[in-house]
Order: C-alpha cells, then sequence, then structure tokens
C-alpha cells in the first residue's frame, strides 16, 4: 500500500548513485498514464531527442553514452496503460530501437525499477514480458508502532514547538495508526489534523480530544475518497443503500431504478448490482448479512453512521 516508502526509499538511493556513471528517468505513471506519455517522458528526462519515435531516441541515447549506465524509474506503474508493453519495450532496448543488435551494438546497461501498490502487478504481465524484465521483488511492511512513533517523534520536534505534545498523545496517533493503516503518511496528517485543531482552539497542547476528533475526520476523508473514486452508478446504489437503510436488497434495487430515473440514467442489471454490493461490502461501505424468512434468504444492507455522513459531505455527483 501507499506510505510505506517505497519512493522515498529509491530516491535516497538514486542521491546516491554518482551523476557521472548514472542516468535516472524518474516518472510518475500516474501522471503519465499512457504507454507514450512514459516512453516520452523517459526521453525528455535523459535528454534525447524530441523529434523522433520515443523509444528510437532513448536507445540513440544510450548508443551516445556507452559509459553511462541508465536507470528507468516507473512510479505507480499500476497506474499506466499499457505497462506491460512499456516493460517489455525497456528491457529490449535491442529491438525496439528501430535497429537489430546485429547493426546497432549496444553495449550500455539498463536497469528498471517498477515501483507499485499492486502485489500482483508481475503475475498479470504476459510471460514474455515478464521473463524479460526477470524482476526481483522487494516488499515493503507497513509500518509498525515503533516505526511510526520514531517518525512522529521527529516530526513533531521539527514542525511544533517543545512541549507541544506529550509522549503519551504520540504513543497513541502511533497506536491508532499501526492499527488503521500503517503508512508514514497517513500517520504524520493524523498529527498536524491534531495539532490544527489544538491550534484552533487556541492551546498550546495536544490532548487526548485533538487526537480523536483528528481520527474522526481522517476516516471521514477517507471514506469521501473511496466514494468519489466509485463509477456512477456504483455510487447510485450506494446512495440508495443510504436512503433506506437498513434495507433488503430488493428494496435497495428498486430505490436505484428510481435514482437512474431521476438523472435519465438506464439501470444495470440485479446482477450487476449484486456485484456493487460485494465490492460496497469489500470496501466496508456497507454491511450486508443474511436474514431468513419463510420465502428463502433475504440479504439486509446497512450503512454506518460516519459512512451516510460522508456521503453527504462528498456532495453530489
Amino acid at each position: 500500500r501507499s506510505g510505506c516508502g517505497k519512493t522515498l526509499a529509491f530516491r535516497v538511493v538514486w542521491n546516491k548513485l554518482p551523476a557521472t556513471r548514472f542516468k535516472v528517468a524518474y516518472v510518475n505513471c500516474l501522471e503519465a498514464n499512457t504507454n507514450f506519455r512514459v516512453m516520452g517522458q523517459i526521453a525528455k528526462e535523459v535528454e534525447a531527442s524530441q523529434s523522433v519515435e520515443p523509444m528510437h531516441a532513448i536507445v540513440s541515447k544510450m548508443k551516445e553514452n556507452p559509459s553511462m549506465m541508465y536507470c528507468f524509474a516507473l512510479d505507480e506503474a499500476h497506474k499506466c496503460e499499457g505497462i506491460d508493453d512499456v516493460l517489455y519495450k525497456l528491457s529490449r532496448p535491442h529491438e525496439f530501437g528501430g535497429m537489430t543488435r546485429g547493426k546497432y551494438d549496444l553495449n550500455t546497461s539498463s536497469i528498471i525499477v517498477a515501483i507499485s501498490t499492486d502485489s500482483k502487478l508481475i503475475e498479470r504481465l504476459a510471460s514474455s514480458t515478464a521473463d524479460t524484465f526477470a524482476p526481483k521483488q522487494i516488499g515493503f511492511l507497513h509500518y509498525d508502532e515503533e516505526s511510526l512513533y520514531a517518525i512522529l517523534s521527529d516530526r513533531a520536534r521539527i514542525g511544533l514547538i517543545e512541549g507541544a505534545i506529550e509522549v503519551n498523545e504520540l504513543r497513541r496517533i502511533s497506536a491508532i495508526g499501526a492499527t488503521d493503516h500503517g503508512t508514514a503518511r497517513k500517520a504524520i496528517m493524523h498529527l498536524r489534523l491534531a495539532a490544527e485543531n489544538a491550534d484552533a482552539e487556541r492551546r498550546a497542547t495536544i490532548t487526548e480530544d485533538d487526537v480523536g476528533i483528528a481520527r474522526e475526520r481522517m476516516m471521514t476523508w477517507a471514506v469521501v475518497e473511496r466514494l468519489k473514486s466509485l463509477p456512477l452508478h456504483e455510487r447510485l446504489f450506494h446512495t440508495a443503500l443510504c436512503d433506506k437503510r437498513p434495507v433488503d436488497s430488493n428494496t435497495a434495487y428498486d430505490e436505484y431504478c428510481r435514482l437512474c430515473c431521476m438523472r435519465g440514467a438506464k439501470p444495470r442489471e440485479p446482477r450487476t448490482c449484486r456485484d456493487y454490493l460485494d465490492d460496497l461490502a469489500y470496501e466496508r461501505l456497507a454491511r450486508v448479512s443474511d436474514r431468513w424468512t419463510n420465502n428463502g434468504r433475504v440479504r439486509i444492507i446497512n450503512v454506518d453512521d460516519e459512512v451516510v455522513e460522508a456521503v453527504r459531505k462528498a456532495g453530489d455527483f
């Protein structure tokens, strides 16, 4: 998952590489999210020609500097449409630079680093790509309580006035972070929100209440972000659940159809909505239980109050 130090670890290694021997091309695939954009950004990073096809330009640049080691780093690699093609081409520069090995003796070495939160990325690559890419996988574990405490202590020392937070409250945020998410980014955000709450009330010290309020705000934001990432019809179905909770699956579908009619959208089939429900339950945006009646099993669906509140804050579609 994000916030475990993957990109930071790469940058630490990157900064230690001698610039006279290594050339690093870093691309964030959240921004360059297609095959062509990634290759174009790599060509720009290695200062290759922008007037020819990107892969040809990259190989030409590598040929110009045979003593240089090239490192192609793809952050959020799973967000790139066509990552399979990108990795395949970068792994075989001789074949995709417009020349064959016999005509184009490329002695320069290259390294490919794919940074991703998707642990199944390699498994989904075509066998030809996986065999050529031949990655060595390095897993990053979630931060535990002690690791988060060390990070937060350092941030508190730098960003807060002395005495603004006691050890107990730092420990509390660290314990919550280790339990809820295990990421440094969110733990630091938790500390910042707690400090902002204390500052808003003109108090010089962060209290347990500040930590609790900050946690609630973070939970709300997390729900809102998950909701915003859902497709339109899945959000409509979730709104139907919130409007009629607790509700059985048949009534939920009828309400969903009503909402679709109000928006002039064609409702999806009940089977698709059952898939939506499974996704929502997995994301903890809904709770599903079975109730047995004379007519057989009935699925009862409920939505927690904090999720409903987050839906309200998320606003309209």
